[in-house]
Protein backbone atom coordinates (compact mmCIF):
# COMPACT_ATOMS: atom_id res chain seq x y z
CA UNK A 1 0.00 0.00 0.00
CA UNK A 2 1.20 3.52 -0.80
CA UNK A 3 0.24 6.96 0.47
CA UNK A 4 0.63 10.27 -1.34
CA UNK A 5 3.14 12.91 -0.25
CA UNK A 6 0.23 15.07 0.97
CA UNK A 7 -1.11 12.20 3.08
CA UNK A 8 2.38 11.77 4.55
CA UNK A 9 2.55 15.47 5.44
CA UNK A 10 -0.76 15.21 7.29
CA UNK A 11 0.46 12.40 9.58
CA UNK A 12 1.44 13.10 13.19
CA UNK A 13 5.23 12.65 13.40
CA UNK A 14 5.05 11.07 16.86
CA UNK A 15 2.80 8.26 15.55
CA UNK A 16 5.08 7.09 12.74
CA UNK A 17 8.53 5.66 12.06
CA UNK A 18 9.98 6.91 8.77
CA UNK A 19 12.72 4.99 6.97
CA UNK A 20 14.67 6.23 3.96
CA UNK A 21 15.79 3.27 1.85
CA UNK A 22 18.06 5.28 -0.46
CA UNK A 23 21.84 5.34 -0.35
CA UNK A 24 23.67 7.35 2.31
CA UNK A 25 24.76 9.85 -0.38
CA UNK A 26 21.18 10.42 -1.53
CA UNK A 27 20.03 10.74 2.09
CA UNK A 28 22.76 13.31 2.77
CA UNK A 29 21.33 15.55 0.03
CA UNK A 30 17.86 15.65 1.62
CA UNK A 31 15.25 13.51 3.29
CA UNK A 32 11.74 13.54 4.67
CA UNK A 33 11.19 14.97 8.18
CA UNK A 34 12.18 12.47 10.88
CA UNK A 35 13.54 9.89 8.43
CA UNK A 36 16.20 7.37 9.38
CA UNK A 37 18.48 6.13 6.60
CA UNK A 38 18.64 2.33 6.48
CA UNK A 39 19.22 -0.42 3.91
CA UNK A 40 16.24 -2.63 3.03
CA UNK A 41 18.04 -5.79 4.18
CA UNK A 42 18.91 -4.19 7.53
CA UNK A 43 15.34 -2.94 8.08
CA UNK A 44 13.81 -6.32 7.32
CA UNK A 45 16.37 -8.15 9.46
CA UNK A 46 15.89 -5.75 12.38
CA UNK A 47 12.51 -3.97 12.13
CA UNK A 48 11.42 -1.37 14.72
CA UNK A 49 10.35 -2.59 18.15
CA UNK A 50 7.19 -0.45 18.22
CA UNK A 51 4.49 -2.26 16.28
CA UNK A 52 1.91 0.30 17.42
CA UNK A 53 3.49 3.01 15.24
CA UNK A 54 2.83 3.15 11.53
CA UNK A 55 5.95 2.47 9.43
CA UNK A 56 6.53 4.69 6.42
CA UNK A 57 9.26 3.66 3.97
CA UNK A 58 10.41 5.46 0.87
CA UNK A 59 13.04 5.24 -1.82
CA UNK A 60 13.94 7.48 -4.75
CA UNK A 61 10.92 6.72 -6.96
CA UNK A 62 8.70 4.43 -4.88
CA UNK A 63 9.45 1.03 -6.43
CA UNK A 64 11.69 -0.48 -3.74
CA UNK A 65 9.60 0.95 -0.92
CA UNK A 66 6.38 -0.72 -2.08
CA UNK A 67 7.93 -4.21 -1.83
CA UNK A 68 9.52 -3.33 1.51
CA UNK A 69 6.20 -2.07 2.90
CA UNK A 70 4.51 -5.30 1.79
CA UNK A 71 7.19 -7.38 3.54
CA UNK A 72 6.76 -5.35 6.75
CA UNK A 73 2.98 -5.82 6.56
CA UNK A 74 3.57 -9.58 6.32
CA UNK A 75 5.59 -9.24 9.55
CA UNK A 76 2.62 -7.63 11.32
CA UNK A 77 3.42 -3.94 10.88
CA UNK A 78 1.12 -1.21 9.63
CA UNK A 79 3.47 -0.18 6.83
CA UNK A 80 3.22 1.74 3.61
CA UNK A 81 5.40 3.42 1.02
CA UNK A 82 5.19 6.90 -0.41
CA UNK A 83 3.76 6.90 -3.92
CA UNK A 84 6.46 8.20 -6.25
CA UNK A 85 9.08 8.14 -3.47
CA UNK A 86 11.27 11.03 -2.42
CA UNK A 87 11.05 12.62 -5.87
CA UNK A 88 7.25 12.94 -5.61
CA UNK A 89 7.46 14.32 -2.07
CA UNK A 90 10.08 16.87 -3.18
CA UNK A 91 7.92 17.96 -6.16
CA UNK A 92 4.93 18.44 -3.84
CA UNK A 93 7.03 20.53 -1.44
CA UNK A 94 8.35 22.69 -4.27
CA UNK A 95 4.83 23.20 -5.60
CA UNK A 96 3.70 24.35 -2.13
CA UNK A 97 6.63 26.77 -1.86
CA UNK A 98 5.97 28.14 -5.35
CA UNK A 99 2.31 28.70 -4.45
CA UNK A 100 3.32 30.62 -1.31
CA UNK A 101 5.81 32.74 -3.28
CA UNK A 102 3.20 33.49 -5.94
CA UNK A 103 0.68 34.47 -3.27
CA UNK A 104 3.19 36.85 -1.66
CA UNK A 105 4.04 38.32 -5.07
CA UNK A 106 0.37 38.95 -5.88
CA UNK A 107 -0.24 40.49 -2.44
CA UNK A 108 2.71 42.86 -2.88
CA UNK A 109 1.57 43.79 -6.38
CA UNK A 110 -1.94 44.61 -5.14
CA UNK A 111 -0.57 46.75 -2.32
CA UNK A 112 1.69 48.69 -4.65
CA UNK A 113 -0.77 49.11 -7.50
CA UNK A 114 -3.78 50.21 -5.47
CA UNK A 115 -2.12 52.14 -2.64
CA UNK A 116 -2.56 55.58 -4.18
CA UNK A 117 -5.77 54.96 -6.13
CA UNK A 118 -7.74 53.05 -3.49
CA UNK A 119 -6.10 52.61 -0.10
CA UNK A 120 -5.27 56.26 0.54
CA UNK A 121 -8.78 57.58 -0.31
CA UNK A 122 -10.33 54.68 1.64
CA UNK A 123 -8.35 55.42 4.82
CA UNK A 124 -8.85 59.17 4.38
CA UNK A 125 -12.67 58.72 4.25
CA UNK A 126 -12.62 56.41 7.27
CA UNK A 127 -10.68 58.99 9.30
CA UNK A 128 -12.63 62.02 8.05
CA UNK A 129 -16.04 60.51 8.81
CA UNK A 130 -14.85 58.49 11.82
CA UNK A 131 -16.26 55.28 10.35
CA UNK A 132 -13.99 52.88 12.24
CA UNK A 133 -13.27 53.64 15.88
CA UNK A 134 -11.44 51.97 18.75
CA UNK A 135 -13.16 48.71 19.74
CA UNK A 136 -15.51 48.62 16.73
CA UNK A 137 -16.53 45.34 15.11
CA UNK A 138 -16.79 45.54 11.33
CA UNK A 139 -18.49 42.90 9.19
CA UNK A 140 -17.43 42.64 5.56
CA UNK A 141 -19.90 40.65 3.48
CA UNK A 142 -18.28 38.80 0.60
CA UNK A 143 -20.42 37.79 -2.37
CA UNK A 144 -17.51 36.68 -4.49
CA UNK A 145 -17.71 39.66 -6.82
CA UNK A 146 -14.80 42.00 -7.36
CA UNK A 147 -16.31 44.85 -5.33
CA UNK A 148 -16.78 42.79 -2.17
CA UNK A 149 -13.40 41.09 -2.63
CA UNK A 150 -11.77 44.50 -2.93
CA UNK A 151 -13.56 45.73 0.20
CA UNK A 152 -12.33 42.65 2.07
CA UNK A 153 -8.76 43.34 0.91
CA UNK A 154 -9.00 47.00 1.95
CA UNK A 155 -10.16 46.04 5.44
CA UNK A 156 -7.48 43.37 5.68
CA UNK A 157 -4.81 45.96 4.92
CA UNK A 158 -6.43 48.49 7.25
CA UNK A 159 -6.42 45.96 10.09
CA UNK A 160 -2.78 45.13 9.40
CA UNK A 161 -1.57 48.74 9.45
CA UNK A 162 -4.12 50.66 11.52
CA UNK A 163 -3.32 52.32 14.82
CA UNK A 164 -7.00 51.93 15.75
CA UNK A 165 -7.78 48.64 17.45
CA UNK A 166 -10.89 47.14 15.85
CA UNK A 167 -12.21 43.70 14.92
CA UNK A 168 -13.12 42.65 11.40
CA UNK A 169 -15.20 39.61 10.41
CA UNK A 170 -15.67 38.32 6.90
CA UNK A 171 -19.08 36.86 6.06
CA UNK A 172 -19.96 34.81 3.00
Amino acid sequence: MNITPDEFNSLQQENINVFDLRSADEYAHGCLPGAVNIAVSELLASPPDEKDKRVIVYCARGFKSEDTADALCDMGYDACGIKGGYAAWLRAEMKKQNAELKKAEVEQSLRKKFRDRLMKPFTKALKLYKLVNEGDRVAVCISGGKDSMLMAKLFQELKRHSEVNFEVKYLV
